[in-house]
Order: structure tokens, then sequence, then C-alpha cells
């Protein structure tokens, strides 16, 4: 298998360097990634499109954007005027990533506090979000992400409604809810995943209180082995990112994230 695996910006630029984003041109080549999943955060929207600018400067390839985690937020709200305002915030991420050149944009489609309280308002709005996706020529990645219910099942819903839905399939969450296998064997995990995110999880089912800290790939309680037999079973040619954190304040521990680039890629090739 030839994937390509990209490496989160969002696994080392955060609040402990002040979200540093020349991090990313300052290590990139010592990074062993094809690429780069460029995490949006909100306090850099006033100077977005330069931080995205200097990237390209610099040979950075993102070939990702995570979208900002609050659109989950109000994907959650029922009332109208959230959904407005989820809609002009999902424009201008998108607009973000018609200028960075990325193919895929992962979002949330879930989020705090009401979580998927509200599954069906969720369900309709995310054929909205594929249609404004679709204007920008950008893939529409959504994410399994942790829940009140269980992920699997909005997955399933949502491909029965959209014919080409596609997902991000994050291991963590599927590991929280138990749900790892079960998706694994599931007709959406061949048929519409399309991205992946690979991270590590040491804890019990929906124990709340293990989500953090987030571990690399091989050092939690993920069964990585049936994880990796199965992605080749199916011959999967999407993208991966690794999305474990490593942070540091005035650096990036690339050696840590090399480790991991290997194992995913080792793993790949077996």
């Amino acid at each position: 298998m030839t994937n390509e695996v990209f490496l989160s910006t969002g696994a080392f630029v955060g609040r402990i360097n002040n979200r540093d984003y020349t991090l990313i041109s300052r290590f990139a080549d010592k990074i062993e990634a094809d690429g780069f999943e460029f995490m949006i955060y909100e306090p850099w929207y006033p100077q977005l499109n330069s931080f995205i600018d200097h990237l390209k400067d610099h040979g950075v390839k993102v070939r990702v954007i995570h979208g900002d985690k609050h659109l989950g937020d109000l994907m959650s709200e029922p009332d109208q005027d959230s959904w407005n305002e989820c809609m002009k915030l999902f424009e201008r991420n998108l607009s973000a990533a018609n200028r960075a050149g990325a193919e895929k944009i992962v979002a949330h489609i879930w989020g705090r506090p009401n979580s998927d309280n509200h599954a069906q308002i969720i369900y309709d709005r995310v054929g909205k979000l594929m249609e404004k996706a679709k204007e920008y020529s950008v893939d529409l990645v959504s994410e399994n992400c942790v829940c009140f219910t269980d992920p699997l099942t909005h997955l399933e819903k949502l491909a029965d409604m959209y014919p080409d839905f596609g997902f991000t399939f994050d291991t963590r969450p599927a590991q929280f809810h138990s749900q790892l296998k079960e998706t694994v064997q599931s007709r959406v995990f061949s048929k519409n995943m399309r991205h992946i995110h690979i991270n590590d999880y040491r804890g019990g089912h929906m124990q709340w209180d293990a989500l953090y800290p987030i571990y690399q790939p091989g050092l939690g309680d993920i069964d990585f082995d049936f994880f990796f037999e199965n992605l080749r079973a199916i011959d999967y040619n999407g993208t991966i990112t690794l999305e474990a954190p490593s942070m540091k304040e005035d650096t990036v521990d690339f050696e840590t994230f090399n480790k991991s680039i290997r194992y995913i890629k080792e793993n790949l090739n077996k």
C-alpha cells in the first residue's frame, strides 16, 4: 500500500507554545510525513490567510484542513441562528482550504454541549455542508467524534441518506465507544471512509476521564494489528494523519512523530 501519511499541526502547535504557526515551517523538513493536516484555531482568523501564505512560501504541503472544532458545537445547537453562524464559519474554513490547496476538510458534526442529542437535525445539516464543500471543490470528511450514544449508528444513517458521504475514521473515539472492531466490519469502513486519524486510547468503555492524555499509536489499548490487517484487506488507498500530540514550548518533538509515522507505514505495508 502506498498511502500518504500526514502529521496534524494540532499535534505540536498549541497553547504551550502560544499556537506558534511558524513551528510548522521551521521543522517541516525534519518530519518524515508526506504533508500536513492544518488545524484551524479560532484566534487565528484575522491572520489566517497570511499564515497559510507563509506556509506555502516555505514549501509546506497542507493536504488536509481540520476545520474549526466550534463547527461541531454549532451543528449540535438546534436553533437557526447557530446554524447560520455554522454555515458562515464553514465557508471561512473552506476558503482557507482553497487557499492552502487542500483536497479535504475534516469537520466535527456534533460538539458541546448538546453532542448528538438532535441527531436528525444534524443529519439534515450534513447534507448542506456537503453541498457547500462541493462548491469549493473540497471533499468533506466528517469525523466519528465521541458522542452521547455511538458514532457508528450516525455514520451508517448518513451513508444511507447521502450516497457521496465520506468520513474520517478516528481510532481513539472508536475505541472509546468500544466500536473499533464493529466499525471496521461495517459497510461504511470500505465504502465511505476517505480519511483516517491515528492515535491511541487507554481506558474503558466511554470512560470520559480517560480521553486525555492522547497516546502515540501502540502505547494504548487499541488493537492496531487487527486494525491494519483490515485496512490492508480492503486495499485502502485514502489518506492518513497521525493525530497523537507531543507538545514542546519552542521546538517540535520530531523524533516521537517520526517513530509513529514509521510505525504507521510499516503496518500499512506488512
